[in-house]
């Protein structure tokens, strides 16, 4: 229904008229077959159920019953602007399908960032204070009913006033069962003012006492160089709105937390650059202190995709924008995978075959010009080791990312 305003936009096809937007967010599903037989059958209470938000698109969350594939039905829909959600923006961030506990009553609930605002759009160098987008949402995954939130507003009974919640969060929240007890217990996400959060989920609260968090990490400032936006965790910066924007420095951080199963015991402690180490130009495999960084030193280099971590390596890719040789060719730019030890930043072999390791050591350049995706680990079936996929690109065959003594295939199956 949100989108029926596009259709004589999309009639009319004109280049005067700014691209209509329509439906762009990532689809999530949560498939519950109660008796495990492979089978979805409604009559044994399997349900399925997607959820999906509109990015640019618009400021809804969508959850469909297609349950039964040929009758689809709308769940529900949550509308950004008002009532309970009025600090929700343009709904970027997938939703994280997960449970808590409160009061003792296990719930399915989803979790989302509070979005993106599109004034940031008016200011693409630069950190922008927002009034939408700066907050946290976790919803009944059956209802959409609003249980608990963190923004820096007036929240209602069950929430969490975060005043440092300044800044847009269009990010993927990562949700973390810690001990496997199938409950979410921590929460992290950047948000687009350069600051790291994390929450603690106490399971068995109440609603209002459910989740308590803050800022571990501040890593950006208000000058145009260092305005870092973090748009996904594990934590590299880069504007993903603006992949041909040179003039801040990005980075790509490790933060490293001591208190890992429990919240912290003094709070929320806010570490800033000066707590990290700067490994830019360090490859030795010395102590870290709360963490480190270091700088992605090629002109405009960004990191837009989610971080993989395996077996203690850290791997990321970056995009490093480039100017059109002329008005007939679009600007491409150069690619490039990162590959080091997540403690140290330490390169782990020779990945550009120089026969000398040493910083450079840390990426290789890809083949495709253009914004390369998430890194892929896949299994092969026959394979001694995994493989490491970066698009289309071919799979980097030639690096090593476990000791193959530890590389043991495991299975799962139930009794019947």
């Amino acid at each position: 229904e949100e989108l029926l305003s596009n259709i004589r936009l999309q009639y009319e096809n004109s280049s005067s008229n700014l691209h209509p937007y329509g439906m762009d967010g990532s689809i999530v599903s949560w498939v519950n077959d109660v008796d495990f037989d492979g089978t979805i059958e409604p009559g044994d209470g399997d349900i399925v159920y997607l959820y999906t938000g509109m990015r640019r698109g618009g400021n809804q969350y969508y959850a469909l019953d297609v349950t039964q594939r040929d009758q689809p039905e709308i769940l529900w829909v949550i509308h950004g602007g008002s009532g309970d959600f009025a600090q929700l923006g343009q709904t970027w961030s997938k939703p994280v399908k997960s449970k808590v506990k409160i009061d003792n009553v296990v719930h399915d609930v989803l979790f989302f960032g509070g979005g993106f605002d599109p004034a940031v759009d008016a200011t693409p160098s630069g950190r922008v204070k927002s009034t939408i987008g700066n907050a946290i949402y976790m919803v009944d995954a059956v209802t959409g009913d609003r249980l608990w939130m963190a923004s820096d507003g007036i929240l209602g009974s069950a929430g969490l006033n975060a005043p440092l919640m300044e800044y847009a969060i269009p990010s993927d929240l990562s949700v973390v069962d810690i001990n496997f007890d199938g409950l979410a217990d921590q929460i992290y996400v950047g948000d687009l003012g350069g600051q790291l959060w994390r929450f603690d989920i106490s399971n068995g609260n109440t609603a209002s006492t459910l989740i308590d968090g803050g800022v571990i990490a501040a890593l950006a400032s208000d000058d145009l160089i260092n305005a870092r936006r973090f748009f996904a965790i594990a934590l590299g910066s880069g504007h993903v709105n603006e992949p041909l924007e040179t003039t801040t420095v990005n980075r790509f951080y490790v933060v490293l937390q001591e208190n890992v199963f429990t919240p912290p015991e003094n709070g929320y402690t806010t570490l800033t650059e000066t707590n990290l180490d700067d490994r830019t130009n360090v490859i030795s495999d010395s102590p870290t202190s709360s963490g480190w960084y270091i700088t992605l030193e090629n002109s405009g280099e960004k990191q837009l995709s989610s971080p993989l971590t395996v077996s203690g390596n850290l791997i990321f890719s970056t995009y490093e924008p480039s100017v059109a040789v002329n008005a007939c060719s679009g600007a491409t730019g150069i690619g490039r995978v990162y590959l080091m030890d997540i403690g140290t930043a330490e390169p782990n072999e020779d990945l550009n075959n120089s026969n000398n390791v040493d910083k450079l050591d840390r990426h290789r350049v890809l083949a495709s010009p253009s914004i390369p995706p998430t890194p892929k680990l896949l299994f092969p079936e026959d394979a001694t080791e995994p493989v490491l996929l970066i698009g289309p690109e071919q799979p980097l065959s030639d690096v090593s990312l476990v000791d193959t003594d530890e590389w043991e295939r495991t299975f799962w199956y139930e009794n019947q």
